[in-house]
């Protein structure tokens, strides 16, 4: 559990970062972006976060992204690049004001 995600931050100096989720968001990985949104807060007004290289995702890492933007704001967070199967989650969760951008093609990455 969370031995495979990653939290990459890039600063943009315009109040934005841009926050790279790859890998895993799952229970023993959701510490690591809910610290490195903490961090954030203090810095940047709005966080862009992006699942393209998102593998899975359980109800933890929703909680995750639910946090953020709690921090922030509504408005504040948005997820980039979703999987279409990100998608789905986050559509049956009533979750999709957080989407942005085009679902990515790979589908094949999480099973059905």
């Amino acid at each position: 559990m969370g031995a495979s995600f990653q939290v990459v931050v890039e600063m943009s100096g315009d109040g934005v970062a841009l926050v790279r989720l790859r890998g895993e968001l799952d229970l023993g990985a959701r510490d690591e972006l809910d610290g490195s949104v903490d961090q954030l807060v203090a810095q940047v007004s709005h966080l862009r976060l992006d699942a393209a290289e998102l593998d899975f995702i359980d109800a933890a890492g929703l909680r995750s992204l639910l946090r953020a933007e709690r921090r922030f704001g509504r408005g504040r967070v948005i997820v980039e690049h979703p999987s279409r199967l990100l998608l789905r989650v986050l559509s049956v969760c009533g979750l999709t004001h957080l989407v942005h951008g085009e679902p990515t093609m790979d589908e094949g990455r999480w099973p059905r």
